[in-house]
């Protein structure tokens, strides 16, 4: 018994791994072959005997928290805290999280195109499965808690407020399926796929922040890299203001209900922006180690570097009205 307690304790990531991909592949499998399924009928008409004005607008409330404004407002806040501390480190992966879980819920809703329940309680658009709710809320609330456990707070204080999210994380959930805006069966997947997906996430993350795991030697290319975007984010004020101008179109996309392949333009130009912003970084700091004094060769390496992210800024915004302006216009 000491054993199998001993091994759970040092596997139990791996073991909630296998069990949560074993749920989503069930439903999904389900899913794929009929849209309707009998255990999202039994369970809607088991809430929907507790309908009334008061928990619908108690669930409306609960379903915005996971809109784009009280996102960014939690963020916005998580930068100023951090900024306080003077410890950035989690805060491109809070950024990065919520763009890739965004991605892979509109990957797998049109891999799957179920058709959302009929007779919502809220106006809704798009695929029902998996729930974009229940993703988003497992991914973005489940990160917070994993770095309240690794920061240097009272115990009783991380488990309290670690409580509170996993509530808010289930209340989330419940309200999409009171709302009819989703079946049970898109909730609980959402679910499954965040927590396979901060499994991974996690585990990568602890290597790059070092936090209580050993930095191998297979990945110290990507220790390194990421250790290069967290001094650039730190120490230049112009990627700092392409982060938040990604943050705010990102709020913007969800908000207005851009297509896939508007949201794989704006990724494009995000990678090309902020990329373009690193290389030049990179070559400003070449030249000023090869040379102190001014020399015109010097001059031309950073001015048309920075002519580069300039160019590609400027693109950026054109493409980014073109996207934007009629879906807020028309």
């Amino acid at each position: 018994m000491k054993r199998l307690k001993d091994y759970i304790k040092a596997n139990y990531k791996w073991i909630v791994l296998l069990f949560m991909s074993i749920i989503f592949i069930v439903f999904a499998i389900r899913v794929k072959k009929s849209p309707a399924l009998r255990i999202d009928d039994d369970i809607y008409n088991f809430i929907h005997g507790f309908t009334s004005d008061g928990l619908t607008s108690y669930f409306k409330l609960i379903s915005n928290m996971i809109s784009g404004p009280v996102i960014a407002i939690i963020v916005i806040i998580s930068i100023i805290i951090s900024y306080v501390k003077k410890n950035y480190k989690y805060i491109p992966f809070i950024i990065g999280n919520i763009i890739i879980i965004l991605i892979l819920n509109v990957i797998l809703k049109h891999i799957y195109t179920r058709p959302r329940p009929e007779f919502m309680l809220i106006d809704e658009y798009g695929y029902s499965f998996p729930s974009g709710h229940a993703m988003v809320s497992m991914a973005f609330y489940g990160l917070y808690i994993y770095i309240l456990f690794h920061l240097n707070i009272k115990k009783h204080i991380k488990y309290l407020l670690s409580g509170c999210l996993f509530l808010l994380i289930a209340m989330v959930g419940l309200s999409r399926i009171y709302l009819h805006v989703h079946y049970f069966s898109d909730v609980i997947a959402g679910f499954a796929v965040s927590v396979i997906y901060l499994v991974f996430f996690t585990k990568f993350m602890k290597v790059i922040t070092g936090d209580g795991l050993k930095k191998e030697s297979m990945v110290n290319s990507f220790y390194y890299a990421f250790s290069g975007i967290k001094l650039g984010f730190k120490q230049e004020r112009n990627m700092q203001v392409h982060f938040f101008i990604m943050t705010f179109v990102i709020i913007f996309g969800i908000l207005l209900k851009i297509s896939l392949t508007e949201w794989m333009i704006c990724l494009i130009l995000f990678g090309l922006v902020i990329s373009l912003e690193y290389v030049n970084t990179a070559i400003e700091s070449t030249v000023d180690v090869a040379t102190t004094k001014y020399h015109p060769k010097a001059k031309i390496a950073k001015d048309t570097s920075a002519a580069a992210v300039l160019i590609g800024a400027i693109i950026s915004v054109i493409v980014g009205l073109m996207i934007f302006i009629p879906k807020i216009f028309f």
